[in-house]
């Protein structure tokens, strides 16, 4: 996964965004999906497909890699944070890319921290923080 993590840093660097994609693993075969994900429920049907697929072929590795919006609350105030509003529209969204899934009996989720220089959409990409999910506990709302 962390190959996947670094070629995703290389090509958002590259174009400025990064196209969402699945990654299964069943038998001895490796695949990968491109995803679209206009909106929610575009989202929604696209992850209930990959969940079937995944079951059908008995894939033991699934992940899905995007670029993603994301709020952080602490959990001591976290009546008081912004979670009742969608991660793309919250004015304190930060972006990240995601890597979300499950691989042989563990989820994963990891999430690589990145700001646009001068918050501009065509700015330089600056990588930050990689938090792995496995370790700590973060309450995080995630949506494209």
């Amino acid at each position: 996964m962390e190959n996947i993590l670094e070629l995703a840093k290389i090509a958002l660097e590259k174009d400025g965004k990064l196209a969402p994609m699945a990654f299964m693993r069943y038998g001895g075969d490796f695949e990968v999906m491109p995803l679209s994900f206009r909106d929610n429920d575009e989202k929604n049907r696209q992850l209930s497909l990959l969940r079937r697929i995944a079951m059908k072929k008995n894939a033991d590795i699934v992940f899905i890699l995007t670029e993603s919006w994301y709020v952080t609350s602490d959990i001591d105030h976290i009546d008081t944070g912004h979670l009742d509003i969608e991660p793309s529209k919250d004015p304190a969204r930060k972006e990240c890319i995601l890597m979300v899934g499950e691989c042989e009996d563990e989820s994963i989720t990891i999430m690589q921290i990145f700001d646009r220089e001068d918050g501009k959409e065509n700015g330089e990409i600056i990588f930050g923080e990689k938090i792995d999910m496995r370790d700590d506990f973060v309450h995080i709302q995630f949506w494209n």
